[in-house]
């Protein structure tokens, strides 16, 4: 950049070499091309900021995106252990059931006949979520799951 001193002596030597007039119109001339020259800076400034904020949004909707596929493959890992936790579930119930071994038919005798005990009904899990049995939520039953 120039000085002002610079500048005045540029200005002192075109005024001596060029006249007056010239150097009036060149000075003119200048100014304008200056002035231009300042705008279109100030514009190509403004723009790389845009496109830099523009830039920082994509780049976060893209970590955004990466986060989501996580997410979605923490979901179907959980549903495989849910699923396997469930079948294991069941093969110990099959199992407890096998080992007690079928119920004696009733005795006929004199005494009197006890009440029967009812049977402790099975909890069976249908998929990954989703229980039968008399303890199983229903899904319109929002007290049950307390909330």
């Amino acid at each position: 950049m120039l000085s002002f001193g610079q500048i005045v002596v540029i200005i002192l030597v075109a005024l001596v070499v060029l006249g007056p007039q010239k150097t009036h119109k060149l000075v003119r001339e200048v100014g304008r091309w200056v002035g231009r020259s300042r705008a279109y800076l100030r514009n190509l400034t403004e723009e790389l900021e845009r496109e830099s904020g523009t830039s920082e949004a994509f780049k976060e909707l893209r970590e955004l995106r990466n986060q989501a596929g996580e997410l979605r493959k923490n979901v179907v890992n959980l549903e495989r252990e849910m699923t396997d936790v469930t079948r294991k579930i069941n093969e110990v119930a099959d199992a407890k059931d096998e080992q007690a071994g079928p119920k004696p038919a009733p005795a006929e005798t004199d005494a009197p006949a006890a009440e029967p005990t009812e049977a402790k009904p099975k909890v069976r899990a249908i998929g990954p979520g989703r229980v039968t049995g008399p303890h199983a939520v229903k899904s319109g039953d929002a007290s049950q799951r307390g909330g």
